[in-house]
């Protein structure tokens, strides 16, 4: 425990340092969740996710003035201000994970479900922002991020790491000075940081895409938004530079509320942030706080301190806990309407008050507990959450693989970690299915419209003697440009760098060390009539006869070192599915997909699938014929004479709005056995 003698401030600092609570700033705080939850609820704000900076501007100066308040008194413990900072959050905290993360098992999305483990796993141990920064990686058949109920706990996390930081980081400071004006080493402190962390910041700033690293450690990262903590803190180390007339007060308090409205009006999701434009929100709570400090009766702080803003204030912490949690399970469950998710902005306020009253209050004032009870409290704040986020990571497991139990669970591939940006030589050796004494080895390749194939394929190779192997990477057609790559991208054909390595590598594997057999998809329909934008007839046949010529180059290649090549052709793909985009396991809710699937069957004529395939299966088709492979057409196997649907007699037969479920992979395995008997 570290105790500091009393110190000596200016006036100005004693006054300030010695208020209890500032009614208007919990106004301020209200003004900040009332501007999050409006947003998140998907209605016309779209700053109102800066409201999370103002929040972090408060921070710095509420617990900046509170610690030199107790240092200037000669009352500043380390462990008093842990403890009180373990009262005050951590109870609430882990009552909202525990519940959320149970609620996520039955009205979360199985998409979402492990992500939503592992984010409160880390909001548990204060690092959410950590994983979503560093580990989070949005997969192909993963739910958007939009639908993980803990996502907001980042910006927790980051309060958390500050408050962690920032008492040492003032000890230090004195302790290095050697010196009882605590001011001047608190104050440079404070410079260094801000200015450290703002050009951090901008630096970050020029990468603009946001899922990049770079974009992830700007957006999540303490480092990057230490500096508006420090803004806050600035108000309390540097008192003799904010002190206001009252008439001055008065403009700084309109000019801080106009930045912050403007940047709730025009800061939006397509700019970069944190960037420059942050100083809006951040810049003008500095205003707001300032104003409010020297001249606390000035209009704008005046109208702040009044009910109900001062209540909304009081509640701000349990309601920010609760808005998102019940917004993303409401537009889950009501997928079809918005205004659900208004509704549940609206319903998370009276649950919040409840945390409030008997959470957040008991714990925080009334609870006699000693130090080691504290401590005991800390732990099981951090331990239970844990234990349950480990059992929602097990069960989201079991559900993800178990079709007895979801109808939709994902194909061995995904299971197994061979979807992924790794060549053939370099997947898990979980890819690979071996049998004793095998007569040969056959490989499929390809994108998740090949990994969809991947229990039947295995299946039966290994009933025919032969040892299988697995490599995809979803969302990258098997194509490889090679020089025709200027040709492609002339034609509007992207080629994605992970995607054109993967295959490039994955071909050089299949030379090397060739298979007695290659089956693979190419995806050719992604470029063409029926799923390609803006293309004309001419660029049509342009692509046509591009992805005809990469293919048969491909599989002349593969031949010629010795295998033996089959080529997949297209299936049905149905444009939406129901009120959902890409299908039930990513966007219904886990108990209505593990009780009745789907009450959604999207189904297309005859007419409809010629229209959707026709070009592709005619490319492919040509493509295997002139490469010298064998082409698998699986559509009568899949589908009726009058067309597809996603379900038929037998059950399910998509999982999504284009993947086969694994009993319909199964369905296939006499075609590849037919194949492997050509082997001899």
């Amino acid at each position: 425990m570290t105790s500091l003698p009393p110190t000596h401030l200016p006036s100005g600092q004693l006054i300030q340092a010695s208020s209890h609570t500032r009614l208007d700033i919990q106004g301020i705080r209200a003004i900040a969740v009332l501007a999050v939850v409006v947003f998140h609820a998907g209605l016309p704000l779209p700053g109102g996710f800066s409201g999370v900076d103002v929040f972090f501007v408060i921070s710095g100066y509420v617990i900046t003035s509170a610690i030199t308040r107790r240092m200037t008194q000669g009352r500043f413990r380390l462990r008093d201000f842990y403890q009180g900072r373990i009262r005050r959050l951590l109870p609430a905290l882990a009552v909202m994970l525990v519940l959320v993360m149970a609620a996520s098992a039955v009205i979360g999305t199985i998409g979402s479900m492990g992500s939503t483990a592992r984010t409160g796993g880390a909001a548990a141990l204060v690092n959410a922002n950590t994983y979503l920064m560093l580990f989070e990686k949005t997969g192909y058949f993963d739910a958007a991020a939009t639908l993980n109920p803990l996502l907001h706990t980042w910006s927790l996390s980051v309060e958390e790491q500050f408050y962690l930081v920032v008492p040492g980081l003032l000890v230090i400071g004195w302790l290095i000075t050697r010196r009882r004006h605590v001011m001047t080493p608190t104050r440079i402190v404070t410079i260094i940081i801000a200015i450290a962390s703002f050009l951090l910041m901008l630096n970050l700033s020029r990468h603009t895409d946001p899922s990049s690293l770079q974009g992830k450690i700007d957006f999540y990262s303490p480092m990057t938004r230490g500096w508006e903590f420090a803004a806050g803190a600035i108000l309390v180390v540097l008192p003799a530079a904010w002190r206001l007339s009252r008439t001055v007060a008065t403009v700084a308090a309109l000019t801080g509320a106009f930045a912050i409205a403007i940047g709730f009006v025009e800061i939006h999701e397509g700019v970069t942030y944190p960037s420059m434009i942050t100083l809006l929100p951040v810049i003008g709570t500095m205003l707001l706080i300032a104003a409010g400090t020297h001249h606390p009766r000035n209009p704008v702080s005046a109208a702040l301190a009044q009910r109900p803003a001062t209540w909304i204030g009081d509640l701000s912490y349990s309601w920010y806990l609760w808005h998102w949690p019940f917004i993303v399970f409401a537009g889950v469950l009501f997928t079809e309407s918005a205004t659900w998710k208004v509704i549940g902005a609206a319903a998370s306020l009276p649950i919040a008050w409840v945390s409030y009253r008997f959470i957040e209050n008991p714990v925080r004032y009334r609870l006699s507990l000693s130090a080691r009870g504290i401590a005991i409290l800390g732990i099981a704040c951090t331990l239970i959450p844990t234990l349950v986020a480990a059992g929602l990571l097990t069960w989201f497991g079991v559900v993800k693989s178990t079709p007895s139990i979801n109808p939709f669970a994902l194909h061995q591939d995904k299971i197994r970690n061979c979807d992924g940006p790794e060549s053939l030589a370099n997947k898990p050796a979980a890819c690979t299915w071996a049998v004793n004494n095998a007569r040969g080895r056959a490989v499929l390749v390809g994108d998740s419209l090949a990994g969809q194939y991947t229990e039947g394929f295995t299946s039966a190779m290994n009933t025919s003697g032969i040892t299988a192997q697995v490599a995809t990477l979803s969302g990258c057609p098997f194509l490889d440009w090679g020089t025709h790559a200027a040709e492609a991208a002339a034609l509007g054909i992207s080629t994605d760098p992970v995607c054109a390595a993967y295959v490039r590598h994955t071909m050089k594997d299949l030379i090397h060390d060739p298979a007695d057999l290659v089956v693979l998809t190419s995806s050719a329909q992604r470029f063409l009539p029926g799923d390609a934008v803006g293309a004309g007839p001419e660029r049509d046949e342009a692509r046509a006869a591009l992805i005809t010529t990469v293919h048969a180059d491909m599989i002349r290649r593969l031949t010629a070192a010795g295998s033996r090549v089959a080529l997949i052709g297209p299936l049905a793909k149905f444009h939406g599915w129901g009120p959902y985009v890409d299908g039930p396991f990513k966007e219904a809710t886990a108990i209505s997909v593990m009780t009745i699937g789907s009450p959604f069957v999207p189904s297309m004529t005859q007419a409809e699938l010629d229209n959707e395939i026709a070009s592709a299966t005619e490319v492919e088709r040509r493509a295997a014929a002139e490469g010298g492979a064998a082409f698998l057409d699986m559509r009568p196997l899949m589908c009726g004479s009058d067309g597809c649907a996603a379900k038929d007699a037998h059950g399910w037969v998509y999982a999504d709005f284009e993947h086969l479920t694994i009993p319909s992979s199964y369905r296939v395995e006499p075609v590849f056995a037919e194949l492997a008997r050509t082997l001899g």
